[in-house]
């Protein structure tokens, strides 16, 4: 597989993040982090959208292996995966609807099975890989 998916507009590159692609992904996650916790949070219990960009830079970056989806110049999407986990999986508002999380669940797959870690059981149905990958 060679990380490009054909989507309807297009193409979809996926491929592990390049250190000047960080900053753009952190402001994505950033901004998926505060708009979901918008949601079930009050207010007062969000942190600073400082904290949430350093934690993706310091933990996410350094302790999962990072993938990003770009489609022309945009990034529109975060996969991070650790050992044979889904870390965190984002697709930017744009983008949604469109295959990107769907060729990230292929990625995570294809990452398993030829990585280093053990997947058994990875090519059985989307609902088991789902648990498998703790979506």
């Amino acid at each position: 597989m060679n990380g490009r998916v054909a989507l309807n507009d297009g193409q979809l590159l996926i491929k592990r993040i390049e250190p000047s692609e960080v900053p753009r992904a952190a402001e994505m996650y950033v901004r998926s982090m505060v708009t979901m916790l918008r949601a079930i949070l009050r207010p007062n219990q969000i942190r600073d959208e400082k904290d949430y960009r350093n934690h993706f830079v310091a933990k996410i970056v350094k302790n999962t292996d990072v993938w990003v989806a770009v489609r022309g110049e945009q990034l529109v999407g975060i996969l991070a995966m650790e050992d044979d986990w889904i870390d965190q999986l984002y697709v930017d508002s744009v983008a949604q609807r469109q295959g990107v999380g769907t060729a990230f669940i292929n990625k995570a797959r294809l990452y398993c099975r030829h990585g280093t870690s053990d997947c058994t059981g990875m090519e059985g149905s989307i609902i088991w890989t789902r648990r498998r990958l703790q979506l």
